[in-house]
């Protein structure tokens, strides 16, 4: 390994990870029972559950936002696990560099919490894991790329699974399946799309399903309010209906399951939050299926090649 590369994981492994640790120290054997005992809040399961299914980088945008919520050493666990997730992000797209500091900052913030299993997550399991490909990653500058992929994908985090709110957690798994991460998700498709012009039918489409998502998070979750933008351009609709995708989906994450079912207004309707949220999962699939449709029957202008993979989020 390069003395600049060494330099800079020493940088992290002695500087940055200390200085930022929430665990001064290793945690008491009553913390550590406490954490170990708690189910796993929908976020964190969702999150859990992306991480073993190889998306590593939804792993991330999820359990970011729990681990941002909370203020305790446990949250450390959390970090670790993102930064092992985008650590394998890296590795599978051949950045050693990148793949190195990710996982050298995610054993060093596990490091505290060994021989424990917070959340039911074993901690062991995944630094005994992880181990062996950092080590090999940092002796071989130009490894063996597919045999090593090959090692990155089978990583799993060993966990028992106890849902907090098994409700609210399927509402996020029927949203991620029908945005993103199920066989006829929305997302790919939009994204292989080519770009659309204002006047093209599906722009209307599009705006119309951004601007309910926003509309269901904004009254029935507080988050912000998102204008629907003028035309401009495709690009920016659709990182404009990805916004209002992970605001609806962020709310949805922090709710508990009475909240489910309290009866409230949405454009003038009587509704049940999830009533209101599955509606949505519902318009993802119709709009994915339609556009699926475009693309194998032929697009009359020209507009929908093929679907390419997604973009590895």
């Amino acid at each position: 390994m390069s003395a600049r590369l060494e330099e800079h994981l020493r940088h992290i492994r002695e500087q940055v990870v200390p200085a930022r640790r929430a665990t001064k120290g290793r945690p008491s054997p009553e913390y550590v029972a406490r954490v170990e005992a708690r189910p796993q809040p929908p976020l964190l399961l969702r999150g859990l559950e992306q991480w073993n299914a190889g998306h590593f980088y939804a792993q991330h945008e999820t359990l970011e936002w729990f681990w941002r919520a909370l203020d305790e050493p446990v949250r450390d666990v959390v970090k670790g696990v993102i930064m092992a997730g985008v650590g394998a992000y890296h590795a599978l797209r051949h950045n050693r560099r990148g793949a190195l500091a990710k996982w050298t900052g995610a054993l060093g913030y596990l490091e505290p919490f060994a021989g424990t299993r917070p959340y039911g997550l074993d901690v062991d399991a995944l630094r005994a894991d992880l181990s062996p490909l950092y080590q090999h990653l940092r002796r071989e500058p130009s490894p063996d790329w597919a045999e090593f992929e090959a090692r990155v994908r089978a990583l799993r985090l060993v966990f028992t699974r106890r849902p907090a709110a098994p409700r609210v957690t399927d509402l996020l798994r029927a949203m991620d399946r029908a945005w993103e991460e199920g066989p006829h998700a929305l997302w790919p498709v939009l994204e292989a799309l080519s770009p659309l012009e204002a006047d093209h039918p599906l722009w209307e489409h599009v705006s119309t399903s951004g601007a309910h998502k926003a509309d269901v998070a904004h009254r029935l979750l507080g988050r912000p309010a998102l204008d629907v933008p003028a035309p401009a351009t495709w690009a920016r609709l659709l990182r404009w209906l990805e916004t209002a995708h992970e605001h609806l989906r962020e709310g949805v994450g922090f709710l508990d399951e009475a909240a489910l079912d309290k009866t409230t207004h949405c454009a003038g309707h009587a509704t049940t939050l999830w009533e209101a949220v599955q509606a949505c999962v519902e318009a993802d699939v119709a709009l994915g299926g339609m556009l699926r449709a475009i693309t194998f029957t032929g697009d009359p202008g020209g507009t929908a090649p093929a679907p390419a993979a997604s973009r590895g989020r």
